[in-house]
Order: C-alpha cells, then structure tokens, then sequence
C-alpha cells in the first residue's frame, strides 16, 4: 500500500512535470551531437519524455525508440545521460524489442543470481557495460568538439 511518505513523494515528482515540455522529438542539433551514439535516420524516430516518476536511483528508461528521463534535458545541451539512453535506443534496433528485452533481462537475473546484489547485477548487464563505455567516448569527443570562448570545455547535464 502506498503510505503517506510515498504518496507525498509522488505528489512532488508529478508538480516537477512541466506542462507542454514533456513530450519531443530529438532537435536536428540533437540528432548531430549525439550521431557518434546513434544513427540519424534511427535518431528522427526518438521520442523523448520527461517525467519524474521513475524508480529508485534511476534517471534514464529506453524501451525502444521511447526515452523518459527525469530531469528536463534543454535541447542542444550535451547530455551523458541522453547519450546513455540512444545507445539503448541503438541496441534495440539491433537486437529488436523481444531480443533486447530478453538478453537484458536474463544478463540481470543471472547478475542478481551470482552477485546476490541489485546495483551490481545492473551494472554488469552487457547492454549497460557497452553503453557506459560508449558514453564515455563520446562525451570525451563532445567535449573537444565543444568549446566556450576561451577554449574551455562545456558543462555537461
């Protein structure tokens, strides 16, 4: 049953929800930043949501070409965990819903199994090794490719 604490929370996460913002597509600066990451014309199919209701310490879910986030992600402002979830959005057109679902799933339980530990089941799941490693080189190519005007690098979301 949801108790007080957990419904206030609730409350406080939807009034975070801003009204007309919640709902995009990738911007076609968006789509060239993160092109190292994902495709273009997989890219344009991208929905990207905003909400505040995921559970725990998550701040990403990808399901397909569907990406929520809790914060919002003003476009154009390079964002890791944007690039985190494309490359979700990317496996998933590799490996189609039911395979991705599958794999990610089953590397999970096996984690879970072996490891007899939630955060470290999910850090070993292969799709989120793969998309770590990806977010990492391609913030590091961001970042040289985004410069302020002393030559300094950009904040990153």
């Amino acid at each position: 049953a949801m108790g007080p604490p957990l419904l206030a929370s609730l409350r406080r996460r939807v009034s975070r929800i801003r009204p007309g913002r919640v709902v995009r597509r990738l911007t076609a600066e968006e789509i060239r930043l993160y092109g190292a990451v994902l495709d273009a014309a997989l890219a344009r199919k991208v929905w990207l949501v905003q909400l505040p209701l995921l559970p725990g310490p998550y701040s990403g879910l990808t399901v397909a070409r569907l990406v929520v986030v809790e914060r919002t992600l003003p476009p154009g402002k390079p964002s890791a965990l944007l690039a985190h979830e494309l490359v979700h959005v990317r496996q998933f057109g590799e490996k189609g819903l039911v395979r991705f679902t599958v794999a990610y799933n089953r590397a999970f339980a096996v984690g879970l199994i072996r490891e007899r530990n939630w955060s470290k089941a999910y850090r070993a799941i292969p799709a989120e090794v793969e998309a770590r490693m990806e977010t990492v080189r391609w913030a590091g190519q961001a970042m040289r490719d985004r410069r302020d005007d002393e030559g300094q690098p950009t904040d990153f979301l």
